[in-house]
């Protein structure tokens, strides 16, 4: 949803290592792993106003995967970084 495609159990933000779906194409090499935009950042580039509203923490999977790109959801501190960094207007 936050990117408008389909990872692996755990990672927030990136593409696949591996497609076990056998309807999709195998990810190439290259592709794997690598950070996709998300719904947030394409806003920031049109010029919109962003933000986040969680009940959880924010760097909780869910809303870690509209902020932030990294291959395993429990690393916290990394999340938070990146969110710091994504110029996200609100936060609650």
């Amino acid at each position: 949803l936050a990117t408008g495609n389909k990872s692996n159990s755990g990672y927030v933000g990136v593409l696949p290592s591996i497609v076990s779906s056998p309807s999709l194409e195998p990810i190439k090499e290259e592709d794997k792993l690598r950070p996709v935009a998300n719904v947030l950042e394409g806003a920031k580039r049109t010029g919109r106003a962003t933000g986040i509203v969680a009940t959880s923490e924010i760097q909780h999977a869910t809303p870690a995967g509209f902020s932030a790109h990294h291959v395993n959801r429990k690393h916290f501190d990394v999340i938070a970084k990146q969110q710091v960094y994504q110029n996200i207007d609100v936060v609650l």
